[in-house]
């Protein structure tokens, strides 16, 4: 990792990195950067992937009573 402290794949990787950075030591000027600036924008965009996981989840349940119901 060549002295950085956190590590990441991709767009997504990038986001939790930067929305869990919490007190963890900032190791160069661009994360500080990203970390400060992004947060916000990154929050919003996590909650329209919480909002879509649990459509998932929903929509199974919901499928899943259907099947008991039709027993």
């Amino acid at each position: 990792m060549n002295g950085q402290y956190t590590c990441y794949w991709g767009l997504e990787g990038f986001m939790l990195s930067t929305l869990t950075a919490g007190m963890g030591p900032v190791t160069n000027l661009l994360d500080l950067i990203c970390q400060v600036c992004l947060m916000g924008i990154f929050r919003l965009v996590s909650l329209f992937y919480l909002f879509s996981f649990r459509n998932i989840i929903d929509v199974e349940s919901k499928k899943k009573e259907i099947e008991k119901k039709s027993d």
